[in-house]
């Protein structure tokens, strides 16, 4: 017994010292990321800060609706199919295609909505087409790279991307305290240094993955992979274009019957909130192809891994609740009198990152049959809350949006026992 612990030790080793360095840099970037929205809350007018909200929450959604669950099949591919690097490139080649097609379906609609938000919140006409203009190029640049980065992971090289994700938001860091310094720093330009960074991440990771994975036109992918991903993404897209509503419902709610005033109050909130990213970074890079590799108790690691990744997030409620003068310090004086909706907000970040990361760790491993049922459960609430909560106030405006957890908790649990069901766990 006393020989096994320290075999047991030294076969871990290597996992162990990628995850604490993995930590460190997700801790730096991350924070670097986080105190450099936090700075632009304290530096930002309410209006323009309203502004600059809307756009981060449109950018996020439309990294999500042009994915469209295309992440979740090229998983499995190159899953099964690492090491042959010749399959890889070729699930690559497949994986752009389906994302190019989701795109053209998506991106229309997504501009519109954008411009609407944006004029309802009173940014003028030139402002708007700049900022729309934005939104293109950082789709553009998101096409480049994500999804197909997750080969990095797979070889191991989690390291050496945090380390270029930390240096790039530590150029975004100092980039947008240059602008403040100069008194030159608006939400367009806020905006403009965010995609200049997404550009700035192209050429390495481009040049990283065509190291591991030379790319050869004579790889084309096989019509029954193909089928695959088209099929996972087009069975998500009805959840994913969900989830955007989730966020999308706040600012139509927010704009259009509170004022640009409480949209820059969720914003700050949603910034504090985004403290857990280093936790969701960490379940994508070492949790998730982990969990996928258990081959028995597949249950107990699963309430194992969600347990340890809901402790930050408890701690930030506490927090919110025992010392929310001292959270607050975080966002500014502007925002000083938000205790109650600090504490609602800190809720909605915890059970949203929580069970987010509970539902991707049976998702990445195919088990995401009934992701559907978040749809009738968040409509169902949609149609119930408004009976007892003013939505046009901030608080319950949170309140609404912290119920649609609900949803994915509902469709955790109907596919544990689908999986039971089948035999796969």
């Amino acid at each position: 017994m006393s020989r096994a612990i320290p075999h047991a030790i030294r076969r871990h080793t290597p996992f162990f010292v990628r995850l604490s360095s993995f930590l460190i840099g997700s801790a730096a970037a991350q924070g670097m990321a986080s105190l450099t929205g936090l700075l632009l809350a304290h530096w930002l007018p309410k209006h323009d800060y309203a502004i600059y909200t809307i756009m981060t929450v449109i950018m996020g959604a439309m990294m999500v609706l042009t994915k469209g669950g295309v992440n979740l099949g090229y998983a499995a591919l190159v899953g099964r199919d690492w090491p042959d690097v010749n399959k890889v490139d070729a699930a690559s080649k497949l994986v752009a295609r389906v994302r190019r097609m989701m795109s053209a379906l998506m991106l229309p609609p997504i501009c519109i909505v954008s411009g609407l938000l944006l004029f309802q919140n009173g940014a003028q006409p030139v402002q708007i087409a700049a900022l729309l203009g934005l939104l293109l190029l950082s789709w553009f640049f998101d096409m480049q790279t994500r999804v197909v980065d997750l080969v990095l992971y797979y070889a191991k090289q989690t390291t050496r991307v945090q380390m270029l994700d930390t240096g790039l938001n530590g150029v975004r860091l100092v980039g947008t305290a240059a602008l403040h310094a100069v008194n030159a720093l608006g939400v367009v330009a806020s905006v403009m240094v965010s995609v200049l960074i997404s550009a700035m991440r192209v050429v390495p990771i481009k040049r990283w993955i065509a190291r591991l994975v030379p790319p050869s036109a004579a790889n084309q992918p096989p019509e029954t992979d193909y089928m695959l991903v088209r099929s996972t993404a087009l069975r998500q897209v009805p959840t994913e274009i969900f989830s955007v509503f989730q966020t999308q419902i706040m600012l139509f709610i927010l704009s259009f019957f509170a004022g640009s005033g409480s949209v820059a109050d969720y914003g700050a909130l949603t910034r504090i909130g985004q403290l857990l990213g280093p936790v969701q970074t960490m379940s994508y890079a070492f949790l998730i192809p982990v969990f996928a590799g258990y081959k028995d108790h597949i249950v107990r690691h699963f309430v194992r891994i969600s347990l340890l990744c809901a402790i930050p997030a408890l701690l930030l409620v506490v927090a919110s609740w025992l010392v929310p003068d001292l959270v607050l310090l975080l966002i500014g004086a502007k925002y000083a009198s938000l205790q109650g909706p600090l504490l609602i907000a800190m809720i909605n970040a915890a059970l949203y990152s929580s069970l987010a990361i509970s539902w991707n760790l049976l998702a990445h491993r195919g088990f995401n049959h009934f992701a559907w049922l978040q749809i009738p459960v968040g409509l169902g609430w949609c149609l119930v809350a408004p009976l007892f909560l003013n939505i046009s106030r901030l608080s319950d405006a949170l309140w609404l949006q912290a119920g649609f957890s609900l949803g994915y908790l509902v469709s955790i649990i109907a596919d544990i026992i689908a999986a039971k069901r089948r035999g796969d766990i």
